[in-house]
């Protein structure tokens, strides 16, 4: 497994995400059923999230390297 680690102001991004709000009703977020404000944190463990970008200002991937050519 690769692990990337991501340092500064890190966005997720997502097209799907799905989990329990307070961990008893499932719900599904998407762009067109953002989450309810009243809730700080609507979604809990375990949760599936689909197409994930990870958008920060500097990426770590140990053991790869990149040339330009």
């Amino acid at each position: 497994m690769l692990g990337v680690a991501l340092a500064g102001p890190v966005t997720v991004r997502t097209t799907r995400v799905t989990g329990r709000v307070l961990g008893l009703a499932p719900v599904a977020l998407t762009p067109e059923l953002p989450p309810v404000p009243l809730l700080p944190h609507p979604v809990r463990t375990p949760s599936e999230v689909d197409d994930p970008v990870g958008v920060a200002p500097v990426a770590s991937l140990p053991g790869l390297t990149m040339s330009a050519t």
